[in-house]
């Protein structure tokens, strides 16, 4: 539905709720993000979340069938615009940060523009490995966001 709105916790909750119940056997992952693999260079990602976010992870497991386990999915441009419309009605909610919207916002400009071809990975549990392509950008933006949450941990304690 176009007009929803996600503007409270509960809200957000059922909109998980909702998701969940299309995935059956869904088991939240340990990390996921979605990058950009271009023929010529290292892959990019711009966020990986670390056991957080699950509502997007749940929403983008929704449009590339994928329940559980470690895996890295090809994820078209298309696909990308549509997790993003499933997601933006959390846009509405008033605390929370969309980094994630706005990373794929960016991703698929970028995918647009370039010969190049995106991935949701969906990593399971810490020490699980992924395809050498992946790897590396993914333990990099993965080791980003761990110490964003400690900085952030710090300060609020």
């Amino acid at each position: 539905m176009p007009d929803e709105k996600w503007s409270t916790d509960e809200a957000i909750d059922r909109a998980y709720d909702d998701f969940i119940s299309r995935v059956p056997d869904f088991v939240e992952p340990y990390a996921h993000g979605i990058g950009l693999i271009r023929p010529s260079s290292a892959a990019w990602f711009p966020l990986v979340n670390v056991a957080e976010q699950m509502l997007p992870a749940i929403v983008v497991s929704s449009i590339v069938a994928h329940s559980k386990g470690t895996e890295a999915i090809l994820i078209t441009p298309t696909q990308l615009i549509e997790a993003i419309s499933a997601l933006s009605p959390a846009e509405s909610h008033p605390t929370l940060k969309h980094v994630n919207l706005a990373a794929w916002r960016r991703l698929v400009a970028v995918a647009q523009e370039s010969d190049c071809e995106l991935r949701a990975v969906f990593l399971d549990q810490e020490e699980d490995t992924l395809p050498e392509y992946l790897s590396t950008a993914f333990m990099c933006a993965l080791a980003r966001r761990r110490e964003e949450k400690n900085a952030t941990s710090a300060c609020e304690g």
